[in-house]
């Protein structure tokens, strides 16, 4: 297991995990501010790898009651990351942008109100990679490795980990989207502390979701799904109507996959973008792109 941070020094390491904090709060509450309660958050399902071993999950220190807000990514490595991009750009430039990306998607998070009661975490893959995204993401996040190779399994993995473990909700986002509007997340939140059931989900521009909140977990919105389809929108708002889920929509966003959609990132970073306006600073890809004016779409 890698060794906690050094700011670490009030962590605590539990031997079985807390799946239940009700006892704690009062049942007519919908926002929960964050307390000073210390678990560990398991990967779930013991995070069994294609190989069939079993690995040490990655423990992790959470302040239970907030938002949680997991970006769904890959630990960039060249030759691994944005494949479809690499043909364009170059391996070894594809998994320098996707690692800007995932840096720009975290400062989104950070940029949500702190006083609303969130944490970011990165969901991640592959095993063994722990090192590379706490080099990426900010020293608050937390870590949470997939469970398996079924994007499927892995939303709804994280999900149940994410709530089981005491937030009063929680958002996934892509971790291909450097010019996420930070307004998106907060009002994604907004939305969940409503009274009732909701599901919260964000279009993307190639028929997938960019944003998916949930505050209770559904499996349902994980199955039947055609998943790197354009069609996965679609049928989770579908999966949601068949169980009588409230769903609300918010903004189209788009991902950065290929080269189209690199150009529209440069196109939007230089105030040029129709389609999408007010997004998110996106300092580091800004910077990258900057310093390699060969990468062009």
């Amino acid at each position: 297991m890698p060794a906690p941070s050094a700011d670490r020094s009030d962590y605590v390491q539990w031997r079985h995990f807390v799946t239940s904090l009700e006892k704690l709060f009062c049942t007519d509450v919908t926002f929960l501010p964050p307390v000073r309660i210390r678990q560990r958050l398991p990967t779930v399902e013991e995070n069994a790898t294609n190989d069939g071993q079993r690995h040490d999950e990655v423990c992790l220190v959470m302040e239970t009651g907030g938002a949680a807000i997991g970006i769904v990514c890959k630990a960039p490595q060249p030759g691994r990351s944005k494949t479809r991009l690499a043909h364009a750009v170059g391996a070894a430039a594809a998994s320098e942008l996707s690692a800007c990306f995932l840096r720009d998607v975290a400062a989104a998070i950070e940029a949500v109100p702190e006083m609303l009661g969130r944490r970011g975490y990165g969901v991640y893959a592959p095993v063994g990679t722990e090192d590379i995204m706490r080099q990426l993401l900010p020293p608050g996040f937390g870590l949470l490795l997939q469970a398996g190779d079924d994007l499927g399994h892995v939303l709804i993995g994280a999900t149940r980990a994410f709530l089981s473990a005491g937030h009063d909700c929680m958002l996934l986002v892509n971790g291909d989207s450097p010019t996420l509007p930070p307004r998106l997340l907060t009002q994604a939140i907004a939305i969940l502390r409503r009274p009732g059931d909701h599901m919260v989900l964000g279009p993307a521009s190639d028929g997938g979701y960019y944003l998916i909140g949930l505050k209770r977990p559904h499996p349902q919105l994980f199955e039947r799904i055609a998943w790197g389809t354009d069609s996965v929108g679609r049928a989770t708002c579908e999966r949601a109507h068949e169980i009588g889920l409230a769903t609300t929509m918010l903004a189209e966003w788009y991902d950065v996959d290929d080269v189209e959609t690199l150009r529209w990132l440069q196109e939007e970073l230089l105030g040029h973008s129709t389609r999408f306006r007010g997004g998110g600073f996106a300092a580091a890809s800004r910077a990258f792109l900057k310093a390699a004016p060969q990468i062009s779409a």
